[in-house]
């Protein structure tokens, strides 16, 4: 998945998946504002075998919630 995500959708996945600081704050970095890997790894100090955990998990359940209702047509946030 290359598009990114809204705030909405990625407060919804963290939320569901549970995820925690610093890796919130990373994964957003990444997925929402488009910054990199490494870039994100720099400002929060999260381990990056962490953060592409993380980022896995976040594609994952963005992905699987695309097929069931299909792509953000780019309304909210």
């Amino acid at each position: 998945m290359n598009q990114p995500m809204t705030p909405d959708q990625f407060d919804f996945i963290a939320k569901k998946i549970r995820s925690k600081e610093p890796a919130i704050t990373a994964a957003r970095m990444v997925l929402v504002d488009g910054s990199s890997v490494s870039a994100a790894v720099e400002a929060t100090g999260i381990k990056q075998p962490s953060l592409s955990r993380s980022l896995k998990s976040y594609r994952e359940f963005h992905a699987d919630a695309q097929k069931l209702y299909g792509p953000h047509e780019g309304k909210g946030k």
